[in-house]
């Protein structure tokens, strides 16, 4: 018998970084994002962001690849927001991402920064996201 916890944390970003993810396009984009996780094989613990991108925190089979469930991801959620979606501009992601396993020592830790997002950032963009830097490697 085999058991795997494969949990992931990714960030990505609008194109161009542009801030256009609008308290009214982020109420159509984040259930999206956690409808296409649950879709694709994975399992949802948290989705937010700011207006310039989003993390995704969430759990994968080990059948699952990270980079199917992102590339999928974007590509739906472009789609549906720019197919009848609530904002008139032309949606899409940024090429690339950043992805990281999560420590289950750390997980309530990284739920409570993630849903903290707008707090967090204020009026920065994603560069400064080093809080976790500093963090031990084990417990």
């Amino acid at each position: 018998m085999s058991h795997t916890r494969l949990i992931y944390h990714v960030i990505f970003a609008t194109k161009y970084r542009d801030p256009i993810i609008t308290p009214e396009l982020e109420q159509a984009l984040h259930p999206h994002l956690n409808w296409c996780i649950r879709a694709l094989g994975g399992t949802p613990l948290a989705v937010n962001g700011v207006a310039d991108h989003v993390h995704l925190v969430f759990g994968l089979k080990p059948t699952v690849t990270v980079s199917y469930i992102v590339a999928h991801t974007k590509a739906r959620t472009s789609r549906r927001l720019n197919d009848g979606g609530p904002s008139s501009l032309r949606f899409a992601w940024q090429d690339g991402y950043a992805a990281f396993t999560v420590n289950p020592y750390y997980l309530s830790r990284l739920l409570n920064y993630v849903r903290d997002q707008k707090r967090h950032h204020g009026d920065q963009s994603i560069e400064p996201e080093n809080e976790w830097d500093d963090a031990p490697t084990s417990p």
